[in-house]
């Protein structure tokens, strides 16, 4: 399988959302430095609190940039049915009632959802849910998956409620 598509992807989207963390940076520093936020006694403090904002928000650029560059430096791997999950695989579990959840395994971008038939062009629909989430193996379900194999079964805790995968794809 080339997942070169899905990994474009994923970047695509980290790029967006450095942009957005761009402009969140940009706005931040100019209020912090605005001629009107300059405290006119001990007790006015929208300009330290302006300041912290636009720390925060440089701080978010610098975390997409890393992201970023994981994924740009990031070796892909195929994973046969008999391999362990590892970074760069896309691994399909089913709940007890049957429902598909496909996961990429991958150093960074945890969270992120993608469409499947954007990504996957040429691959059996029925072999993947309608999205594919990126998750990190610091994850739960990163933790759990990694070094599990095709047909295991593990545990996960979400919440009050412990529900059962079983890993039905690993590609």
């Amino acid at each position: 399988m080339n997942k070169s598509k899905l990994v474009e992807s994923i970047v695509t989207q980290l790029e967006v959302k450095r942009a957005l963390a761009i402009n969140a940076a940009n706005q931040a520093h100019e209020t912090a430095t605005h001629t009107e936020t300059v405290a006119k006694s001990k007790y006015e403090t929208f300009g330290l609190e302006a300041s912290y904002l636009a720390h925060g928000q440089a701080k978010r650029v610098t975390e997409c940039e890393a992201e970023i560059n994981l994924f740009s430096s990031m070796a892909i791997n195929d994973f046969s049915e008999e391999a362990q999950v590892g970074v760069s695989a896309l691994v399909t579990i089913e709940d007890p009632q049957g429902e598909l959840k496909t996961c990429f395994v991958a150093p960074g971008g945890g969270g992120l959802k993608l469409e499947a038939r954007e990504v996957l062009c040429g691959y059996e629909p029925s072999s993947f849910s309608q999205f594919i989430t990126v998750i990190t193996p610091s994850s739960p379900l990163g933790a759990a998956l990694i070094g599990r194999s095709m047909f295991d079964s593990f545990t996960l805790d979400i919440g009050s409620k412990i529900i059962v995968y079983e890993i039905v794809g690993i590609f």
